[in-house]
């Protein structure tokens, strides 16, 4: 487990992915030892509008209220970061600890090596989807109709499309998402008609008359407050 007392330097870069964040937010859960750092840089990678996660993480760095903290959110809508755009953002940093999923932390290993950082002064942890193959739980599902009310869109579901997160995403739309995985609810949405299905059962707590959207598919026609 990573904690403040492990990780935080003088000089610290904190770079974290999607539920990553989580992470961070423990780490500077300890006040005195991220005050104490020189120079302590956030630099989060997410999809889309800023997450509930990283507003908190914002209010958190606001209360510690100190000149040597800074933070960057990236938006992989369009472009994902690389080891180049990494180790540029990484600047004078002594030591580096990264959360995300297997692939980002690789990359970031890279962008280390070459800002110099040795792997010594680089500390980890790892955070993965579920591995079964959610496509094959649900194949047999007929197609549906979604609707969406807040933004007028209407598309047919069929099985090959996955789950309800892509879905939207791949017609326009862009649900809040962070994990991926069903574990901190970032993507509920109102299921305002209709039912879903969860092949694999989420972990999040939901509000009643939520659905998860990265975890479910329509059981017929729906309608979404989105």
């Amino acid at each position: 487990m990573l904690t403040s007392a492990k990780v935080l330097g003088s000089r610290t870069a904190i770079v974290s992915a999607g539920i990553g964040i989580t992470t961070t937010l423990g780490v500077l859960g300890d006040a005195t030892a991220a005050r104490s750092s020189q120079r302590l840089r956030i630099i989060h990678v997410e999809r889309g509008r800023a997450s509930t996660l990283y507003s908190r993480l914002e209010q958190v760095v606001d209360k510690l209220s100190t000149a040597s903290i800074s933070m960057k959110r990236v938006d992989t809508t369009s472009v994902r970061p690389d080891a180049v755009e990494i180790a540029r953002e990484l600047g004078d940093s002594q030591s580096v600890m990264v959360c995300g999923p297997v692939e980002f932390t690789k990359m970031v290993f890279e962008a280390c090596e070459r800002a110099g950082i040795p792997t010594s002064m680089i500390h980890s942890e790892i955070f993965a989807s579920p591995t079964t193959s959610l496509e094959r739980l649900f194949e047999n599902y007929p197609p549906a109709e979604v609707s969406c009310r807040d933004s007028n869109k209407k598309f047919t579901w069929s099985a090959n499309a996955g789950v309800l997160l892509g879905a939207l995403e791949e017609h326009g739309l862009e649900p809040a998402s962070l994990c991926r995985s069903g574990s901190c609810g970032e993507c509920a949405v109102k299921l305002l008609a209709g039912k879903v299905s969860y092949p694999l059962e989420p972990s999040a707590r939901m509000e009643p008359g939520d659905v998860l959207t990265c975890m479910a598919v329509p059981a017929g026609d729906v309608e979404l407050g989105m």
